[in-house]
Parts: structure tokens; sequence; C-alpha cells
């Protein structure tokens, strides 16, 4: 059996904290309030994390998945993880609801894939299913033609749409496809030299998150002069942009830099990443979290917002890490006796 590296595990909950926490401001202050401020700031630097951690995880995928065989058949795990979250949870909102529901929501509910009930897993599966494809033409090109063959898609699905967003036809899926190619890549043939020291790599990392965090500052400081700029804070932070996809690349980078080690607990916490997503962006659970639950527009306002804000997306990660972990040692004991025949 290989040893995990968990390193890789980190990063793995690291980029699900990330995501938990642009939740939190994207259903709270991020698009409620409107006046220059710090605390307005800190929300927008925070809602960066949420395509940032979905860049990291895909990218951790396509480092892996280089060197395995992926079959549809790996992919049953994760279905019924899925159909247990959506199903279970349509169930709950029925009994709620005293057995009202729209067709949409029951379809969304018992065919979450099919029906894009999470955005994020319908994407994978479709990259899942393409990646014997993927791997068997990025191993048949040269290392200088794969590295054009990566240009050419950031160029198509990065620079592009930075310049003219909304105007490139970039699916969920492209995007994808150029985050994997990205990381087998660096799988491959390795960190390039120019970024292979420490010293370099903490540099490009900087410079990176620097520049990301001085184009929201210059967007809100032309908002405030200029109505044409308003709304366009994170113009340069969306999911497609050339300054995120940089900052991504730098902090894998910087993991794959860190000293191989295997951390038992670290390993078993990243295992509940997948569940952690499924439940706190559930469309029947995101309203009751964000607006009854947790609503961080009820503190925005106090100077300890952003450690408020951190420790609630904290507390969201840990209950719901708890009931993924729930899940799986039902499953793991239906399982057992599945087998055993009882």
């Amino acid at each position: 059996m290989k040893t995990r590296n968990s390193a890789f595990e980190l990063l793995r909950i690291i980029a699900m904290y990330l995501i938990v926490l642009y939740h939190a401001t994207f259903w709270g202050p991020l698009n409620t309030i409107t006046e220059l401020s710090v605390n307005r700031g800190f929300t927008q630097l925070f809602a960066v994390g949420g395509k940032l951690g979905v860049n990291l995880f895909v990218m951790i995928s396509g480092y892996f998945l280089i060197h395995s065989h992926a079959t549809p058949k790996k992919l049953i795990p994760m279905w019924k993880q899925v159909f247990t979250y959506s199903a279970g949870f349509f169930m709950l909102f029925l009994i709620i609801n005293h057995g009202q529901f729209q067709l949409m929501a029951l379809l969304r509910g018992l065919l979450p894939v099919i029906f894009n009930e999470y955005w994020f897993v319908t994407a994978y599966i479709m990259l899942y299913l393409l990646a014997p494809y993927l791997n068997q033409l990025i191993k048949q090109l040269s290392r200088v033609a794969l590295l054009k063959l990566v240009g050419l898609l950031v160029g198509l699905t990065s620079i592009l749409p930075s310049i003219f967003q909304n105007q490139t036809a970039v699916s969920d899926l492209g995007w994808f496809i150029l985050l994997y190619v990205i990381a087998a890549y660096l799988r491959l043939y390795g960190i390039p030299t120019s970024l292979a020291s420490n010293r370099r790599s903490w540099l490009f990392l900087g410079s990176s998150a620097f520049i990301l965090a001085g184009s929201i500052l210059t967007m809100d400081l032309l908002g405030q002069r200029w109505p044409i700029f308003q709304g366009k804070e994170l113009h340069f932070a969306g999911q497609e942009s050339i300054l995120l996809l940089l900052l991504a690349s730098a902090i894998f980078i910087r993991f794959m830099q860190l000293k191989s080690f295997n951390n038992p607990l670290i390993n078993r916490l990243a295992t509940l990443t997948f569940g952690v997503y499924l439940i706190h962006d559930n469309e029947f659970i995101r309203p009751l979290l964000w607006q009854h639950w947790v609503p961080e527009k009820t503190f925005y306002a106090s100077a300890l917002y952003p450690l408020q804000l951190l420790l609630s997306v904290l507390a969201i990660y840990l209950v719901a890490s708890a009931i993924e972990l729930g899940r799986q040692k039902l499953s793991s004991l239906w399982l057992h006796h599945k087998q055993r025949g009882v």
C-alpha cells in the first residue's frame, strides 16, 4: 500500500476551508455591503479563497491521476456519497416543508450529477472520465510540446477571460482540464528551474498574492471614483483569472517543495473534505446556514469581524467533518454486515 504524502492532504484540507470561507462571504456580506472599509477589504480577500480552493483541489487530482488508472468503477463511492447527501437533505426538506416541493428540486435531489446539484461534482466527474485520454495525450507529448499546450490553454482559458470577462466560452470542464494539465506537467517534469529554490518559490508566492490583493484594492478605489468600475472589485480574482491561476500554482509548488511526511490525523481529516463540501453547500442547507444559523452580517461592523468569521467557518468545517465521519462509519458498518450476510 502506498504511503500518502500528508503535505498534499494538508493542502486539501486548507483548500476546502478556503471554499467554505468563500461561501461565508458570498452568501453573507460580500454582495450586500458596498461601502469601502477595512472589513470589506477582509471580506473581499476571504472571497478569493473559493476559486483558489477549487483550483488547488483540481490540481491535486491532476498531480496524482496522471500516474493512476482512472476507471468509471472508481467513481461509484463518490456517487454514493453525493447521492446520500443530496437525497438525504431533500427528504429532510420535505419533512420541514410538509411534503411540498418543486419538480426540479426532486430531480436535483435524486439525480444530483445529471442535474448539477453540485457544479463542482458534475465538472469533476466529467474530468475524471476524460482522465485516461488526457493522460495518454500528455504522456505522448514531448516536454516542449506539453509546455506549449499549457501556454495555449492558459491564453485561451485564463488570459483572455481576465481581459474580456464573460466574453469567452470557457466552461468549468475546460478550466479543470487546464488545471489538470498544469499539475500533470509538474508531476512529470518537476518544478521549473527558475522556481526550484525555496527563495524563488516564496518570492513567486508573495508577489502573486500581493499583485492579486493590489488588483482588488485598485478596482475598489476606481469604483469609488467612476461608477463603471463598481461591482468589478473581484474582476481579476475570478476562477479563470490569470492572477488567481498564478497564486494557485505558487501555493501548489510550495507544497511540492515540502519534505514528504505521513501524519495519520491529517490523512484522516483529508478524507472528510469532500463531505464538508457536500454538506455545507447543499441547496437546502445553504439558506439555513448563512441566513439563520451563522448570519455573518450581524457582526460585520465589529472590529473583530475577521476573527469571528474565521472562527465561524472553522466551527462549520468541524461540524460538517463530524457528520461526514459519522456517515463513513455507518457506511463501513453496513458494508461489514452485508459482507457477513447479516
